[in-house]
C-alpha cells in the first residue's frame, strides 16, 4: 500500500482537511457564547474567552426565550383574545 494511504483507504491529506473543517465548525460553535469573560490581553486573537458550555448555555437561552415569546404570541395570533369595541 502506498505512504499516502491509511489503513482505512482515506488518504492523509482527507483526513487532515476533515479535522480542519471539525475545528472550523467547532470554532464557529464557540463564537455563539454570550456569557464569554473579557481578558486583559488577546487569546488567539480575541478579547473575550469563549467557551463550548457558553455557547450551549446561549443556544439554550436563546431557545428558551423563543419558546416564551411563543406561548406569550400564540393566543393573539390565533383570535382567542377577546375584546370590547366601544
Amino acid at each position: 500500500m502506498s505512504s499516502n494511504v491509511e489503513k482505512n483507504g482515506h488518504s492523509k491529506k482527507q483526513n487532515r482537511e476533515g479535522r480542519k473543517f471539525g475545528r472550523k465548525t467547532l470554532a464557529y460553535f464557540k463564537s455563539w457564547d454570550m456569557f464569554g469573560h473579557p481578558v486583559g490581553l488577546s487569546i488567539h486573537g480575541e478579547e473575550e474567552f469563549k467557551t463550548y458550555y457558553g455557547s450551549i448555555a446561549t443556544l439554550l437561552l436563546t431557545i428558551y426565550m423563543l419558546f416564551v415569546l411563543y406561548v406569550a404570541f400564540e393566543p393573539i395570533a390565533k383570535n382567542k383574545v377577546k375584546t370590547s369595541y366601544t
